[in-house]
């Protein structure tokens, strides 16, 4: 009994220690600060201003209970409410704070601003870890290159609560353009397309055409073929049936004695409408 409690024992710290491994590897110390943004207007006062999270794993991650600040000194200056559906994370999704001191207007708001700051930093709920941390741009915006682990870098378009990869597909149209600025590139691609289309659609339309055509042609051939010979057959049962009824005259006269006895030729003359038969045939 005491060897089998054991045994439960320890399977029991095997599986904590399995879901604590799971636990811990899909919790809100995975979550990244992916995105920044600061926009001035010409007096140099802020705009707008605001703050992407990405969460990197594919499971959902409450970010409940963390904390954002933007003084490495007081790293719990702006708490993130508990039991709002706003900040828990969709598997590969993307929260988006605005840093403008406004908490009063939502729970995605957080109590200070971008005015004067340096860094911005993602806390732990112990309030002494720091998750990530990103520098504020004076004015513009810094992004990763690829979403939660990529180099930062200034992105020519924002993705706000997208992933910074859509950003990429955008700059690469944008350098078409410059490349190909009046379009005739584009028009150029699109006629060439067009008229590879409309020649795979005449080569196909021939080809199905000229597979009725020898397919009518066939079939009008061996119903010709079939005609003659049909005609051919009947033409000879016709020759026939006439030489046996030649045949079948010629007895009968023979028999009747109504017939012509020359030089041993039995001759038989019927009218004008008729035809004419000549046979040898000898008498016995």
């Amino acid at each position: 009994m005491r060897k089998i409690n054991i045994a439960k024992g320890f399977i029991a710290l095997a599986c904590a220690i399995a879901m604590n491994s799971v636990a811990s590897a899909q919790t809100a110390s995975d979550l990244k600060i992916n995105e920044v943004k600061v926009e001035r207007d010409s007096t140099g006062a802020v705009t707008e201003a605001w703050v992407e999270i990405f969460n990197p794993t594919y499971s959902t991650v409450d970010m409940a209970r963390l904390y954002l600040s933007n003084d490495r000194e007081k790293l719990t200056k702006s708490p993130v409410p508990q039991g709002l559906t706003s900040t828990q994370f969709l598997p590969r999704g993307y929260v988006v704070f605005d840093c403008d001191g406004k908490r009063s207007e939502g729970p995605l708001h957080t109590t200070f601003d971008l005015n004067d700051s340096k860094w911005i930093y993602l806390v732990e709920s112990n309030g002494q870890i720091v998750i990530d941390s990103c520098e504020v741009p004076q004015n513009g915006s810094l992004a990763r290159a690829i979403d939660g682990i990529g180099a930062w870098e200034a992105p020519k378009e924002n993705s706000k609560g997208f992933s910074n990869q859509m950003a990429v597909v955008k700059n690469n149209s944008d350098r078409f353009k410059e490349v190909d600025p009046y379009g005739a590139g584009m028009a150029l691609i699109s006629i060439s397309v067009v008229f590879g289309i409309l020649v795979v659609l005449a080569i196909v339309f021939s080809a199905v055409g000229n597979f009725f055509v020898w397919r009518e042609t066939t079939a009008e051939a061996r119903a010709k073929v079939k005609a003659e010979k049909q005609k051919a057959k009947e033409a000879k049962a016709v020759e026939e049936e006439e030489e046996q009824a030649a045949i079948a005259a010629v007895v009968a006269m023979y028999m009747l004695d109504a017939h012509d006895d020359a030089a041993g030729q039995l001759t038989i003359v019927q009218n004008e409408n008729t035809t004419h038969w000549q046979f040898p045939f000898k008498k016995h």
